[in-house]
């Protein structure tokens, strides 16, 4: 008998290849899925407050790569202009000082962002006070 040589690949190779390819997308994918689904990142919104005028809305905490975030918009509601020097701003166990501007007109706001490595998620409680 003779023996007849192919050199090109063989087509059980080919799928061999991709069938392999194939599920090591599939398992990539899946441990991606899992980890993200675990990690599950904190969102918290909380009442508006009015203090001396001031409005306190869209006030939140939340958590993105390690990382709390406060944010808080302040609106003059009263029927002038008011002068502030800095807000203090009381959580459960974390207080922080921030400056919204000199002053506030009418209807005008300002927004309150901080950052920390502190945990927030536990907190329960937000309250404002002015400094003059």
């Amino acid at each position: 008998m003779y023996e007849i040589e192919n050199g090109g690949i063989k087509v059980w190779k080919i799928l061999l290849y991709v069938v392999l390819i194939i599920v090591t997308v599939l398992i990539y994918t899946f441990i991606n899925k899992s980890e993200k689904q675990e990690k599950k990142s904190f969102n918290k919104n909380y009442p508006n407050e009015i203090v001396n005028g001031l409005k306190f809305d869209r006030i939140k905490i939340y958590e993105k790569k390690n990382n709390y975030y406060f944010t808080a918009r302040v609106v003059n509601i009263s029927d002038s202009s008011i002068e502030i020097e800095k807000v203090k701003v009381k959580l459960d166990d974390y207080s922080f000082n921030s400056y919204v501007g000199k002053s506030l007109k009418k209807n005008d706001y300002s927004m309150i962002f901080m950052e920390t490595k502190n945990n927030l998620s536990d907190n329960k409680k937000v309250s404002f006070s002015i400094d003059n």
